[in-house]
């Protein structure tokens, strides 16, 4: 049975439906989480961590099922559902990996930083490039 004909029982009241459509997609879910984690994975340091993650995936799924704001006639149900866990991981992610709490746009930066120098950038063009995106930011 197809995702979104399941959706359709669930919203008719089948709660077997539900059940069905988790069973059906925790693949999608681990390949979800898999990929945001792969993007941030110099901030998780276990499989520990990874199983948390997919936990918060599974429960943004849930809730988003539970919401019924989903038309299955209009879409396919993982492009829709995809874009609201991979916001979800990555929230966590970064709400969680800093003692200090960062803002998302501190967070943003230093992961810029990071992949800047990963592609072999010097320190000069990476504060440059910092220093321009932090300026812009100002501006508006």
């Amino acid at each position: 049975m197809t995702n979104e004909e399941l959706v359709k029982q669930f919203y008719n009241g089948d709660k077997a439906a539900l059940h069905a459509l988790y069973e059906q997609n925790t693949g999608f879910i681990k390949e979800t989480v898999n990929a945001v984690a792969k993007r941030y994975h110099s901030f998780i340091h276990s499989q520990d961590t990874l199983d948390d993650l997919f936990q918060i995936a599974s429960l943004e799924f849930i809730e988003r099922l539970m919401s019924k704001l989903y038309d299955p006639d209009t879409s396919a149900f993982l492009t829709y559902i995809k874009p609201y866990m991979e916001a979800s991981v990555r929230d966590h992610i970064i709400d969680s990996s800093s003692l200090f709490k960062l803002s998302h746009k501190s967070f943003s930066l230093i992961n810029k930083c990071k992949r800047l120098h990963k592609n072999g950038r010097s320190n000069k063009e990476i504060a440059d490039a910092v220093s321009y995106t932090h300026l812009r930011a100002h501006e508006t």
